[in-house]
């Protein structure tokens, strides 16, 4: 497969790791009726551990370094908080975790690549937890409906973004390393949730 673009790049390297998340129990019968509620709580305690603790260095690096991309308007800690709530179940404290390092504009595309690309298939995520379970937007799923109508053209946006480094084989390969370590963090966490 010839690949074009640094997306591409990503796609290619991750998709095993991608698999392998996906197989994992608390995803797996995610869109299936029987899915239960209770593992629906664990996958989302987990999530606030891993996205809490991905964000806070995101955002530190955007803001320390003066990077062009605007991701206050896409942080989902605070969605899936809001689904914890609406659940009656507080999520856990926050805890230190062993996320990949932010430490260049490489690296900080290859973790937006994974928790971007999360927000993509939310769409069809959350329209099973609304026919299997009643739960919405405003109800217990905000963290999977996650951009609603604006998720395909906020994709494009965060592609073309990633895609200004692709012509910069040093980042492209950070990129490639922090999305299989941000891949890996997530099969560990969910592992041992």
């Amino acid at each position: 497969m010839t690949t074009n673009g640094l997306k591409d790049k990503l796609r290619e390297a991750t998709h095993a790791m991608h698999v392998q998340l996906n197989h994992l129990p608390l995803l797996k019968g995610l869109m299936e009726a029987d899915y239960t509620i209770e593992n629906y709580h664990k996958l989302l305690e987990a999530y606030a551990l891993l996205y809490q603790d991905l964000e806070l260095k995101i955002t530190r690096f955007i803001t320390e370094h003066g990077v062009d991309f605007d991701y206050d308007s896409r942080l989902k800690a605070p969605l899936i908080h809001q689904d914890l709530a609406y659940l009656s179940r507080p999520a856990s404290p926050i805890q230190l975790m062993l996320s990949p390092d932010i430490n260049s504009i490489g690296a900080l595309t290859g973790v937006l690549y994974v928790v971007e690309g999360s927000t993509l298939g939310g769409q069809h995520i959350a329209r099973a937890l609304e026919k299997h379970h009643g739960l919405t937007e405003a109800n217990g799923a905000r963290f999977f409906y996650g951009y609603g109508e604006a998720t395909p053209s906020k994709w494009v946006e965060f592609i073309s973004y990633i895609e200004s480094i692709a012509d910069q084989p040093e980042e492209c390969a950070k990129a490639i390393d922090n999305a299989l370590k941000t891949f890996e963090l997530f099969v560990s966490v969910l592992k041992q949730a």
